[in-house]
């Protein structure tokens, strides 16, 4: 997973696609380069999910072995 995501941004495919936590945690609103991607103007915001860390470490496991 991580050396896809790796390669995937070595190759230069760095779309912006933000995650927010609701108007009060955006991302955007702290970076420099809002007038480059328009962050307003992005369809289908991204929304992080709640969840514990065994949650995180199962979704990341099941990912891996989806990939297998």
């Amino acid at each position: 997973l991580l050396r896809d995501m790796v390669d995937t941004i070595a190759s230069g495919d760095v779309e912006a696609n933000p995650y927010t936590r609701g108007s009060s945690h955006n991302a955007c609103a702290y970076c420099p380069y809002q007038q480059v991607c328009n962050p307003e103007q992005l369809s289908g915001r991204r929304d992080y999910a709640a969840m514990t860390a065994a949650d995180f470490w199962e979704r990341i496991e099941r990912s891996v072995n989806a990939d297998a």
